[in-house]
């Protein structure tokens, strides 16, 4: 299925490739974001997070910030804190820029296995990746260097999901046992990296039920939007 698909792959990889130039070049010289912008404090936070789970404590609080209270301290993106994990032996800016170059290309291979699914055409799931992962508003995240806010893929994948789950398939397809349950994880998953993905998806989920039929939508609704709650609610309670 996977080797189907390298061609469009390949071609996203190069495109991510040339939008985050000259970082991947150079991937531990210059970091990927403004410097005067959100990313000094999402790449600290970062690095933070993740330093304080390798050395066996669970980040909640820290003695280099709001020194003497010791207050909790809370990262607001723990979902990209652990995904950087695995690249920390490599430094802090390996880290975060493997960090953002991960997202943007995952945000563009959802987006283009959305587009596909819709349409059985390459091209179309190209188009599809490139007015998603590629817009300006990611493109925007990137520059500003929000992190929790490029957590788009759980977010690009909800929506098909979810309509899918409701009866509401654009491409006629027809719910699944799983689907329901699926598109809850994503809006969880989209909760947790940022509470306004979370919100904004719960919204989402609610407007389905407008038109006929909504009876027959509200049960798997509610069950979207329970499944999505229990597993940001960690995230929005710390």
């Amino acid at each position: 299925m996977i080797r189907a698909h390298a061609a469009p792959l390949v071609l996203l990889a190069v495109l991510v490739a040339i939008t985050l130039w000259p970082v991947i070049i150079q991937p531990g010289g210059v970091l990927i974001g403004h410097a005067y912008g959100d990313m000094p404090d999402h790449f600290w936070g970062t690095w933070w997070f993740g330093n304080e789970l390798l050395s066996g404590r669970f980040p909640l609080t820290t003695n280099v910030s709001h020194f003497p209270e010791a207050l909790t301290l809370w990262y607001v993106d723990p979902i990209g804190a652990l995904l950087a994990l695995p690249a920390h032996p490599l430094g802090p800016a390996v880290a975060w820029n493997l960090l953002v170059a991960m997202q943007l290309f995952a945000s563009t291979v959802a987006a283009y296995a959305i587009g596909f699914g819709a349409t059985q055409d390459k091209a179309a799931g190209l188009v599809s990746a490139m007015v998603a992962g590629l817009s300006p508003y990611a493109l925007g995240l990137v520059h500003s260097g929000l992190a929790e806010c490029l957590t788009l893929t759980p977010v690009i994948l909800f929506v098909p999901t979810a309509l899918r789950a409701l009866s509401m398939d654009p491409a006629g397809r027809e719910p699944r046992p799983r689907d329901a349950v699926l598109a809850g994880l994503m809006l969880g998953a989209a909760g947790t990296g940022s509470s306004y993905y979370g919100i904004f998806g719960a919204l989402f989920a609610g407007g389905t039920l407008l038109g006929p039929g909504w009876r027959a939508r509200l049960r798997t609704m509610l069950k979207i939007v329970g499944i999505g709650t229990l597993v940001a609610l960690p995230s929005a309670a710390m």
